[in-house]
């Protein structure tokens, strides 16, 4: 059955390809990355700069994967932003992935 993982990503693309390597990733399967641009230049790279792996990596995988980007302030929008790509793309089983970002995007997630 095909799955929707939600991941949340920060700094280290280790800890996302860790996790969705237990999870396992299928035939249908898509993945869901969930980050803030928020913080400030260096913060700001760090995160497109494991955004930009992690899409190589599912591109090469054929792998689906989306965006849902937050900005780690308003967590009523934040939410708000996380359950519409959940009703865009979501499976009928979802897995959550909380290994990296904001804590703050982590409990939005």
């Amino acid at each position: 059955m095909a799955k929707l993982v939600l991941v949340t990503v920060g700094f280290d693309v280790n800890l996302v390809l860790r996790s969705l390597l237990k999870i396992g990733l299928g035939e249908g399967d898509c993945v869901l990355l969930v980050y803030s641009r928020s913080g400030g230049e260096y913060e700001q790279r760090r995160v497109e700069e494991t955004v930009k792996t992690l899409k190589t990596i599912l591109a090469g995988v054929r792998v689906e994967h989306y965006d849902a980007i937050v900005t780690g302030m308003d967590f009523v929008s934040d939410v708000a932003v996380v359950l519409k790509a959940l009703k865009e793309h979501g499976k009928k089983v979802i897995v959550a992935s909380l290994v990296g970002g904001m804590r703050i995007v982590i409990v939005e997630a």
